[in-house]
């Protein structure tokens, strides 16, 4: 078996293409969007290089690639967190413990070359990245933006010597009938004392892409605290708000300002794209986005992407006006379960939310650290 850093375009497209062949036959896997990670994993075209140290690594058996990882000193966040952590993510391979050990010696010995003293992961660049291991949930369908990871990866991992760092879910949450009376009492409470405050019904991609660059500056200010968030800079919120422009349908966007026009909380909601997105597997042309915009029309499910509530607005009510209004929308249109994206295991205000919806955990992934002997 030969471990190598990537050094040429040969490499590049084979880590690339790589997941696509170990995952042709799982039918829980959802694919990337391809022309997104050869831009993503590029280091001249994605900015996020610039701020760690980083390596790609390709595992080859008799010249064929058969498994691949990313190694990742997040410098600036572990400078500020006091931490001396290298991460990993991205790891691929067939079912083949060997190969994965290998990929992990690799990057753990990286990351102590680099002055590391834990190696943690799936972890990549930000919380904004597809995080942990799935443990549970294997039989629901795929999440965006998350690890669908083949079952006997977490064996390995353990297997290797990592234990659980901490846990993140998705709740799913059947749509009743009627908003809960118990909520739309209290929105009206707090409503007739805040009509200074304005709903924010955003109805054209114009209005999309105005105001969801101050929803990711918000999102800087208030996810400054929670584990791996890595600050957006400008560029850095340029390209998502590219990204997602046409993924997001305005009427699922809400948010609220206050006297002066600012935004002071938002809720992101967003089609389950994921049908369309396995259809086309991954692949935009020449049919994949017609495939994604069809299962964005056709989809019953409704993804809870990001929401916010500045710090001084909260507690009055805010999210009982956010969930209203985002509740009117799906009802009008046929939406039959919102699904939660990952959320903390710590974060118990949030799951307490989901639960008196009628929230169950749909997925469950897992953050594994381990130790390195220096």
């Amino acid at each position: 078996m030969e471990i190598l850093e990537l050094s040429s375009k040969k490499h590049f497209k084979q880590f690339v293409n790589l997941p696509f062949e170990i995952h042709k036959n799982h039918s829980g896997w959802l694919p990337p969007i391809l022309s997104d990670d050869e831009v993503f994993f590029d280091k001249n075209k994605n900015n996020q290089f610039s701020k760690s140290d980083t390596v790609l690594v390709l595992a080859l058996k008799n010249n064929k690639p058969v498994g691949r990882i990313m190694g990742i000193v997040p410098t600036e966040y572990n400078l500020k967190h006091n931490l001396r952590d290298v991460r990993f993510n991205y790891l691929e391979t067939f079912e083949d413990y060997e190969v994965v050990y290998e990929l992990l010696k690799f990057v753990e010995n990286w990351g102590r070359q680099k002055g590391c003293t834990s190696i943690v992961g799936p972890l990549g660049f930000s919380d904004k990245e597809p995080q942990g291991l799935e443990i549970e949930g294997f039989d629901n369908p795929p999440l965006i933006l998350t690890n669908n990871n083949w079952p006997f990866m977490v064996g390995f991992l353990e297997k290797y010597g990592f234990k659980k760092k901490t846990d993140l879910l998705s709740y799913k949450i059947p749509v009743p009938e009627e908003y809960p009376d118990e909520y739309f009492q209290k929105y009206c409470l707090y409503r007739e004392q805040h009509k200074n405050l304005k709903i924010l019904n955003i109805k054209t991609r114009y209005g999309v892409w105005k105001y969801l660059k101050p929803a990711m500056n918000l999102i800087n200010e208030l996810f400054s605290e929670i584990y791996a968030h890595n600050p957006m800079s400008k560029k850095d919120i340029n390209l998502l708000v590219k990204r997602f422009l046409f993924l997001l349908v305005p009427k699922y966007m809400k948010g609220i300002l206050n006297e002066k026009k600012e935004l002071i909380a938002f809720v992101i909601g967003m089609p389950d794209i994921a049908k369309g997105i396995q259809e086309c597997n991954g692949r935009l042309f020449p049919l994949g986005f017609w495939k994604i915009f069809q299962s964005q029309r056709k989809t019953k499910d409704l993804i809870l992407m990001l929401g916010g509530i500045k710090k001084e607005y909260r507690n009055i009510g805010l999210d009982f006006w956010l969930s209203l209004e985002i509740f009117n929308e799906i009802h009008k249109a046929g939406i039959i379960t919102v699904k939660g994206h990952l959320v903390l295991e710590s974060n118990v205000k949030t799951q307490a939310k989901m639960t008196k919806f009628g929230g169950e955990v749909n997925k469950r992934f897992r953050i594994f650290e381990k130790n390195i002997q220096v």
